[in-house]
């Protein structure tokens, strides 16, 4: 990621980028198939205010994140953290996987409401996952799916 400086001064001075800046400036060749929509959602994660403008503070953290050793996981945190509180519900993990593959792909339709689940969330679905229980939720999310598809799908005539 480049770390070129585009951008306009906040109201007390210092600089910002706005979303064409941030375009810019994360512009690569690995960036190319990314959607607008992606690209909005990675500017949103970086943008911790908010304001629509990134200080050099959130994007040097968004830097950090891009390139630490579990990128893939942090980012997925903050995706399903909605309420940004460091802990994510059964709710949010549901709203988030409602709009992935394993709710669009009906053979891959996944079903929430599992043991397996439960056992991050609790019985009752109150419990909430930090960070190491979401890195292990998604380590075990696409075995959990492919089981789930094999016992829609096998039959016992073997």
């Amino acid at each position: 990621v480049s770390t070129q400086s585009t951008g306009s001064p906040f109201p007390d001075g210092t600089v910002c980028m706005d979303y064409e800046g941030f375009l810019a400036a994360v512009s690569s060749d690995n960036t190319s198939t990314l959607h607008d929509r992606q690209l909005r959602t990675l500017f949103s994660l970086a943008d911790k205010d908010q304001d629509g403008l990134l200080s050099f503070d959130e994007y040097l953290r968004f830097e950090v994140l891009m390139t630490g050793p579990e990128a893939d996981y942090r980012i997925a945190f903050e995706l399903f953290d909605s309420d940004k509180n460091g802990l994510i519900t059964l709710d949010e993990f549901r709203k988030v996987l409602d709009t992935t593959r394993f709710a669009t792909n009906r053979n891959l339709m996944f079903n929430v409401d599992c043991d397996w689940v439960r056992s991050f969330f609790g019985v009752d679905g109150k419990s909430s996952i930090n960070y190491p229980e979401f890195t292990q939720l998604l380590k075990g999310l696409e075995g959990e799916a492919l089981t789930q598809v094999f016992q829609r799908t096998a039959t016992n005539d073997g």
